[in-house]
């Protein structure tokens, strides 16, 4: 399914967030070689194996006296790989315990929200909110206050799954080529049976690497699968998603990028702490050429999911390199006068939140539709659509029921007659993820502005030691968030003219906050202020 690959290669090939990363557990002395395999395939982001070996290990134990971390652990596997329900099992019984993580109500809401049973997940907010108050659980909970109208949504829409091209396991990412369809699946479809080491299967889902594939659209059906390309499928990691300039002559590719793998027996697939990147193909003839790295690919961060602007002229992506808002943001680059990229800028906070923002596509009309877990929704990832471009956006809207469901919703495409394609691993699908089809008229925008002018931002913080900075727009109800360590104390950013905002710094057990305002301020100038928390003044 697509979480074994972009989103969580890009949005969560990172250490977790609890302290289950840091330490290896102990759980006593018995099976200790078993527990110790377990927890490097764990530590190595291998979770289907490691899922295996906890299970393997648990099930000798009575219930009442399983370790708690190992419940932990073998929950986030599954949380990890989109096994809802037996990540919920086993945070449910790692619940039971009273040494269990605060974050273990989070989770367990999170997995039950995805299976589409909304009151007994906001009982474990609530549990949660008890524990933790921070915007993570207010936004879950806003949903239920209106989930009858999200859930209701466009009844006009048809949502068909497209069975001649999903198969039983991922297929997602399908994009228009000419009269033809690329997408993206872990399937082995065409002549890649016959490639040599395409049977390599990926440590963390036991599943084969994702490859690109291109089928022929027909009037009324699809036809054959075939290998989209052998050069660009020559990577022996994961390939896509793609997108293509108009011409269909050059290929913005997302790939994996290798990390250094820990040595461990038991796993050959190779793969360690790995990250994205995205390589630019062209085509001469009818032939791919050798491609050229996207100048802006770093060994620190990730880089995919990139996509055009209708002029070309702007190209979206999902980064979760520094100066963000969030773990993963969307990010922009400008075609420069020699036809290159300019410096990534991120998209501002009107998108982006201090969760996850990912697959961004831009249609004929310019209105960006992407991926969120930090605005409220139905499930894990929820279609949004706003209007604007580059750091200047709308509001977004949640496109509700059917085009999201309880579960993952993403990469969403479609034409100027409101025909297109979404990816979702909805209950009901052929396979993990799968491609639907759907026909509807144009959907309209609410008359929500665009934000105002912007005005430059120079911030000073004087607090002791690490300082958790919450900047929230009270005008427009958005917020972002920002982590100041030593020596760094100074935070640059742009803020809407005639906006009232407050600032919130957290650190140790204190917290502070003030109100202040652009109310009368000169769009020409740069605003400086300082935060001296301490003193609680501005």
């Amino acid at each position: 399914m697509i979480e074994h690959y972009l989103r969580i290669s890009l949005i969560k090939m990172k250490p977790l967030i609890f302290c289950l990363l840091i330490t290896s557990l102990s759980y006593g002395q018995e099976q200790p070689s078993l527990v110790k395999e377990a927890d490097s395939h764990f530590l190595r982001y291998n979770y289907a194996i490691a899922a295996g070996l906890y299970e393997k290990i648990l099930k000798k134990y009575a219930p009442e006296k399983r370790s708690v971390k190992m419940m932990e652990r073998l929950a986030a596997c599954y949380r990890e790989i989109n096994r809802y329900e037996l990540s919920a099992r086993w945070y449910g019984e790692a619940l039971q315990h009273t040494d269990a993580a605060a974050d273990d109500w989070l989770f367990y809401g999170d997995m039950l929200k995805s299976m589409g049973d909304f009151e007994k997940a906001r009982e474990q907010y609530k549990q949660y909110s008890t524990k933790n108050r921070n915007d993570k659980v207010t936004m879950r909970l806003a949903v239920y206050d209106s989930l009858e109208n999200w859930l209701s949504g466009y009844n006009d829409v048809k949502l068909v799954n497209i069975e001649s091209i999903n198969s039983g396991k991922s297929d997602w990412g399908a994009i228009q080529y000419g009269n033809q369809i690329v997408f993206v699946s872990d399937s082995l479809r065409g002549n890649r049976l016959d490639i040599k080491n395409s049977r390599k299967t990926y440590g963390r889902t036991k599943t084969p690497f994702l490859k690109l594939y291109v089928i022929d659209k027909g009037s009324k059906d699809f036809g054959y699968t075939k290998d989209f390309s052998d050069i660009i499928n020559n990577y022996p990691y994961h390939i896509g998603p793609v997108c293509f300039s108009k011409d269909r002559n050059t290929a913005y590719v997302t790939v994996t990028r290798p990390g250094i793998a820990r040595s461990l027996k038991s796993d050959k697939s190779g793969l360690g702490n790995h990250k994205l990147e995205l390589q630019i193909f062209m085509k001469k003839g009818n032939k791919w050429q050798t491609p050229i790295p996207f100048i802006y690919n770093s060994m620190e961060c990730s880089t995919g999911h990139a996509y055009l602007s209708p002029d070309e002229n702007t190209l979206y992506f999902a980064s979760d390199r520094a100066g963000g808002i969030g773990g993963i943001d969307i990010w922009y680059c400008e075609r420069q006068p020699d036809n290159t990229w300019g410096i990534p800028r991120n998209c501002g906070p009107a998108i982006n939140t201090p969760e996850d923002e990912a697959f961004p596509v831009v249609d004929h009309e310019g209105k960006l539709h992407f991926s969120s877990k930090g605005h409220p929704g139905l499930g894990g990832y929820d279609l949004f659509v706003s209007y604007g471009d580059k750091d200047h956006w709308s509001a977004p809207v949640n496109l509700k029921a059917p085009f999201n469901s309880s579960a993952d919703d993403f990469f969403m495409v479609h034409d100027a007659e409101g025909n297109g394609y979404l990816s979702s691993n909805r209950k009901g699908g052929k396979g993990d993820d799968d491609i639907y089809r759907f026909s509807r008229p144009h959907i309209p925008m609410p008359p929500t502005p665009l934000p105002s002018l912007r005005i430059p931002l120079v911030l000073d913080i004087y607090t002791p030691g690490t300082v958790c900075v919450y900047l929230f727009n009270k005008t427009r109800n958005i917020g972002w968030c920002y982590l100041i360590e030593p020596p760094s104390r100074r935070i640059e950013m742009m803020l809407e003219s005639d906006t009232d905002y407050v600032l919130k710094a957290n650190y140790g057990n204190r917290r502070d906050s003030l109100l202040f305002d652009t109310h009368n301020v000169n769009v020409k100038d740069t605003l400086h202020r300082s935060f001296h928390a301490q003193a609680n003044n501005m």
